[in-house]
């Protein structure tokens, strides 16, 4: 998932000329491209397997809270 100006920018499918102003925006600014990459990474980070699993399962948890019936 891209957050715009965060972990990169997003523009709309059929907007060649704003795809090529992001393309050269972030060309254009060493800087600019570091941040997105870095804030990128770091985003990227949160959805590993573990985490999404762990998430899931809490999820579960509170969703399922004395909803549950034992088997017999």
């Amino acid at each position: 998932m891209v957050v715009d100006e965060v972990t990169g920018l997003l523009v709309d499918p059929p907007d060649a000329a704003g795809f090529a102003e992001a393309i050269d925006a972030v060309l254009a600014s060493p800087d600019l491209a570091e941040r997105l990459a870095v804030a990128a990474v770091r985003h990227a980070r949160r959805y590993t397997w573990d985490e999404a699993a762990s998430r899931l399962l809490a999820i579960v948890a509170e969703q399922t809270t004395g909803r549950l019936v034992a088997c017999q």
